[in-house]
């Protein structure tokens, strides 16, 4: 019996303790003021890290696969009476766009809401959005950026930019690694 117990705590710490995550005390910080989480994938060996400083936009964290060719880095901004934009995250992602899309000129930036089943299921949001662009060069060398904008009322909003040089539907598999934690939670 004893044996059984040793060999179900090994199995357990293999399986479940190589996807802990040294998230940064001020990352952690944000997620505790927001009441949320991130989820990163335990498939396609994502390893965290500190995203570079630049002179564009920096943020708190980020993942990265080169099995999978994504990047994903997260920007946390809690509702704050102080930054009114806190909550307009309409104004708020729409200024973050234009601040991180190439000025190329032929650079396309699309858009879409987020489906019912996605601000609440997944995401559990009062407000969302995706935009699909190149971003600057001092911001990522990825050729796109698809942004996820989520709003949670009183909470805050959150940014989360995943970075890579082709579509495919791996990529889409691997939007939602955030999530606003339930009130009772």
């Amino acid at each position: 019996m004893l044996f059984l117990l040793f060999l179900l705590t090994s199995i357990n710490t293999y399986l479940f303790g190589q996807y802990t995550w040294k998230i940064p005390s001020e990352l952690a910080i944000a997620l505790e003021q927001m009441n949320a989480e991130v989820l990163p994938p335990i498939d396609g060996n994502y390893k965290g890290f500190s995203p570079y400083e630049n002179n564009t936009q920096n943020c708190h964290w980020a993942i990265r696969s080169r099995k999978d060719g994504l990047e994903v880095r997260y920007l946390l901004v809690p509702h704050s009476e102080d930054r009114p934009i806190s909550n307009q995250p309409g104004l708020a992602a729409n200024r973050m766009t234009m601040h991180l899309c190439s000025n190329d000129e032929s650079a396309i930036i699309t858009a879409r809401e987020l489906t019912d089943h996605e601000l609440e299921v997944l995401y559990n949001v009062d407000w969302g959005k995706v935009y699909i662009f190149p971003p600057k060069m001092d911001f990522s060398p990825y050729a796109y950026c698809k942004m996820v904008v989520l709003y949670k009322e009183d909470k805050g909003i959150t940014y989360i930019f995943n970075l890579f040089e082709e579509p495919s539907q791996n990529i889409d598999n691997k939007l939602y690694t955030f999530r606003f934690k339930d009130e009772d939670y």
